[in-house]
């Protein structure tokens, strides 16, 4: 799962969750753009030091 034989599959999680606030947000100005709504796959989220699993719904008018 990691990027390299080295990274475990916690830290490989924690990697990917840092990447999620930019994946929503672009997400959200695409479904915009394209007048859809858009349900993202799952993403992981990290709050108060714990991974949550999340989904979001990305409403067409913003």
């Amino acid at each position: 799962m990691g990027l390299t034989d080295q990274m475990d599959q916690t830290r490989a999680i924690r990697f990917l969750a840092g990447f999620t606030q930019q994946f929503r947000e672009e997400m959200s100005e695409m479904a915009v753009s394209y007048n859809i709504n858009i349900i993202t796959g799952s993403m992981p989220l990290i709050e108060n030091d714990r991974v949550y699993n999340v989904s979001y719904l990305c409403h067409r008018d913003g």
